[in-house]
């Protein structure tokens, strides 16, 4: 029940950062350029996350012990996606 949830929410901030995007290609829609990279940065680690969610653990676990560490670099790559800019 959990997973759906969170895969649910996780489709609707995509749906949003999609019509939002579209909105922002609009002259008139006063989005700067800073706020367009951001949305497409949102739009990208949601749909890496969306992806990781769908896999589920199964498919890491048939890589035995090599599948922690991808599914933890996976997540890592989500993170720096969305927060580099944040990092010192």
């Amino acid at each position: 029940m959990q997973e759906m949830i969170e895969s649910g929410l996780l489709i609707v901030v995509a749906v949003l950062s999609v019509i939002l995007l579209l909105i922002g290609q609009r002259p008139s829609s006063g989005m700067t350029k800073k706020q367009k990279i951001m949305l497409g940065r949102i739009l990208t680690a949601t749909v890496l996350l969306l992806a990781l969610q769908t896999l589920g653990s199964s498919v890491f676990d048939q890589l035995g012990a090599a599948g922690r560490w991808v599914r933890l670099a996976l997540y890592l790559v989500d993170y720096l996606i969305i927060g580099y800019d944040i990092w010192p």
